[in-house]
């Protein structure tokens, strides 16, 4: 949980949370592209050094590993080309496999063989490929997630997609909630926390439409009224980001290393909250 002021950097964290997954799992210069380039990523300064450096400590299995890397130009001023100028997989178990690439050479251990790997391209998606440590670390980086859901998103009747992943802004919720919702215990967990936030939920499922879309609708009753059903573009803000967050947390496949997700209390009621955490 992190708590702290406006501007303090806590979507900033998010933000290299997510770029890391997306560097390893696509590619560097995909995942650089998407964000509008090294230059947009890096630190606001119009001085040298141009690099960027990203690395993340994570204990797994009771074993701590680093895993990062440093990229720049690959040249004198900001424009050149792009190069891997560091990349680092340590472990705090030196019977671990690991490998230390600095610039166009290779320090690893003795259980792995070095990669051939171009000056823009990481090594650890080619070297998980040959080593089952390698492989396991390279996926737990994959399948970690950010999200801020937007409920204007999820009231729209999106096609029906094939993610097998709640997407960062939870456009997808309709999908995700399709593939869950005959599993029983699943339902209970979601409507026993839904009920919480919002009263008198006693469902929430999805229909496909005849254009191919697919939309989300909540059953509700109350003291005064029978149960009525409503689509999710008649559901308030709260109701609609508190559905996405536990779908968020809950998801099946595959399962989330990490969820992150920022401003979880926005639209939701204070005393709702304690549900959420």
């Amino acid at each position: 949980v992190l708590v702290g002021r406006n501007g303090a950097g806590k979507t900033t964290l998010m933000e290299a949370i997510d770029f890391m997954a997306d560097a390893v799992n696509d590619s560097l210069l995909n995942a650089l592209d998407r964000r509008g380039g090294l230059k947009s990523i890096r630190q606001r300064s119009t001085k040298k050094p141009f690099d960027v450096s990203l690395a993340i400590v994570m204990t797994i299995q009771k074993t701590k590993f680093l895993y990062g890397f440093r990229v720049g130009p690959n040249g004198t001023n900001e424009e050149s080309s792009l190069k891997v100028k560091e990349e680092v997989l340590i472990s705090a178990d030196a019977a671990k496999p690991f490998f230390i690439r600095k610039g166009n050479k290779f320090e690893v251990s003795k259980q792995v063989s070095e990669v051939a790997v171009d000056s823009q391209s990481l090594a650890l998606p080619m070297m998980a490929a040959q080593n089952s440590h390698f492989m396991y670390l390279w996926r737990h980086l994959c399948s970690m997630r950010t999200y801020n859901p937007s409920p204007e998103l999820i009231r729209q009747e999106w096609p029906i997609g094939d993610r097998a992943y709640l997407m960062r802004d939870a456009r997808n919720a309709a999908d995700i909630l399709k593939d869950v919702q005959d599993d029983e215990v699943y339902q209970h967990w979601v409507l026993s926390h839904l009920s919480e936030i919002a009263a008198g939920i006693t469902g929430v499922y999805t229909q496909n439409t005849e254009t191919g879309r697919r939309v989300i609708y909540f059953e509700q009753s109350t003291e005064d009224l029978p149960k009525q059903t409503f689509a999710a573009s008649l559901m308030s803000d709260g109701t609609l980001r508190a559905l996405a967050i536990l779908l968020a947390l809950k998801q099946k496949k595959p399962p989330a290393s990490l969820v992150f997700i920022d401003e979880i209390e926005d639209s939701i009621h204070p005393a709702a909250m304690s549900v959420l955490i």
